[in-house]
């Protein structure tokens, strides 16, 4: 669960550096102000962040439920 949740941050990351990436060639240098992060990958980012924290969670502590 939390391996699953940090790859899918990582390629969240990679995508959106990609898509500044590509922007910064067409417009030139620095942050361009039309890149935004769809709403979707916001969902998805805001999910894989829940998941890795109740995979933690679970990985540190899911022994004393049963104690």
């Amino acid at each position: 669960m939390v391996f699953a949740a940090v790859t899918v941050e990582f390629r969240l990351a990679g995508i959106l550096q990609k898509s500044i990436s590509d922007a910064n060639t067409v417009a030139g240098l620095g942050i361009p102000a039309g890149v935004s992060v769809p709403k979707a990958n916001k969902i998805l980012a805001i999910t894989a962040h829940l998941f890795a924290l109740t995979g933690t969670l679970i990985w540190a502590y899911g022994d004393l439920f049963y104690v």
